[in-house]
């Protein structure tokens, strides 16, 4: 008997058909029900995912459409409980040029950069490099040690987790004259970090001894930016960077702006407001220093906080527990900051994360275990924002509660 061999190209498809086939053929009836299993529950997860992802991007677009004046919002969450990392967009990313926002582009996250000081700071705690009650005394610069002691700053007295609590009671040089002046007048100007730890030598006093009071203040963090090159060797931006595992993590849209390059090719920043301010012509020199200073993702902000919180960033899970160090004051004022992060209350339940001026903020709610990321445009309106859109998205995932 005669036979004919026919060939002819197989597709992607056929070819998994077959594999599966084969592999369908040599598998017992219980690995059968096995595999079956799992993909079922792998399709049931896929449906879930893209149907809250759906329900997360309408309540992200009602939301916006209720409130065309936040000029742009992007929103991480980070759920591994529901099998959720999720980023969103909505908006503008440029008001003046109507360009549509990106859930992909960087901002400038200011103040949300403290955590990762802090954190690079609990890094070399855990290396043994450093203790929490060590004196800052010979940690910091000499040039800002002796400016601080004419000043009449006890650098003996104030440890390092006085800096991380602003607890120091060193003045923020935010609040000074000059400083005000020149970013009204003069938004484009360069400042470096000697300049803004002398402002708060010039123009502010002491506001007390160390451990006296709580009383926020940028000028704590660029000096814990001293210590970090002081410890490593190297420019600060660099230690960060490796002591934060951003390779290792994958968090390459994560970088000092101006001071170094991104791991990866980037968007465009998107431009943030703040009532006659704006990204696009103030200097972001004015916060670069470790009280602000890094651009990234909403979703790698949203990354970093959840494996901050996961203790993923540190070699020893114990050590995630000095991050909710609570500095005691000889005041007796409760106030909501621990070492670079502060405590809120969402729902009933305690939760942690920062907010930055150029309107972004973190929340963490551990009993979840889910990380909201939040970028709102025009910051004007982020206090009561990101509580509203949280709750929104907390119904969303949560219906039942």
């Amino acid at each position: 008997m005669n036979s004919t061999l026919f060939f002819f190209p197989l597709s992607g498809e056929l070819i998994q058909f077959i594999v599966c086939f084969q592999i369908y053929q040599t598998m017992k009836t219980s690995e059968i029900f096995s595999l079956a299993f799992i993909i079922s529950f792998q399709l049931q997860i896929s449906a879930s995912f893209t149907d809250n992802t759906e329900k997360l991007q309408q309540v992200l677009d009602n939301f916006y459409a209720e409130h065309p004046e936040l000029v742009g919002i992007m929103v991480h969450i980070e759920a591994p409980e529901q099998h959720i990392s999720w980023s969103g967009a909505t908006g503008l990313s440029d008001k003046s040029d109507a360009i549509s926002i990106e859930s992909n582009q960087p901002m400038l996250i200011a103040s949300n950069t403290k955590p990762y000081v802090s954190a690079a700071i609990l890094r070399l705690v855990e290396q043994g490099k450093i203790s929490l009650d060590n004196p800052i005394d010979t940690l910091i610069s000499s040039k800002s040690r002796n400016v601080l002691k004419q000043d009449g700053y006890e650098l003996q007295q104030i440890q390092v987790q006085h800096l991380l609590s602003h607890t120091s009671g060193i003045f923020d040089f935010v609040e000074s004259v000059s400083f005000a002046d020149k970013e009204e007048h003069q938004p484009g100007y360069f400042w470096t970090r000697d300049e803004q730890i002398q402002l708060a030598i010039d123009e502010g006093d002491p506001l007390g001894k160390s451990g006296d009071l709580y009383k926020y203040s940028d000028t704590n963090y660029l000096l814990l930016t001293e210590i970090i090159e002081n410890l490593t060797g190297k420019v600060y931006y660099t230690a960060i960077r490796e002591l934060l595992k951003y390779e290792q993590l994958n968090l390459g849209s994560t970088w000092f702006f101006t001071l170094e390059d991104s791991l990866v090719n980037t968007k465009p920043l998107i431009t943030q407001y703040y009532k006659n301010y704006t990204t696009k012509y103030e200097s972001p020199t004015f916060d670069l220093y470790g009280g602000g200073g890094i651009a990234a993702t909403i979703r790698e902000l949203g990354l970093f906080n959840q494996y901050l919180f996961e203790g993923k960033i540190f070699d020893h899970h114990e050590t995630i527990d000095l991050l909710y160090t609570y500095v005691e004051t000889r005041d007796q004022e409760q106030y909501n900051y621990r070492l670079g992060i502060r405590t809120y209350t969402i729902l009933g339940e305690e939760c942690f994360g920062h907010d930055g001026f150029w309107g972004t903020a973190t929340r963490y709610m551990p009993e979840r275990n889910i990380t909201f990321a939040v970028s709102i445009s025009n910051i004007s309106h982020r206090a009561e924002t990101v509580e509203k859109l949280v709750l929104q998205f907390l119904a969303t995932l949560f219906p039942s509660n």
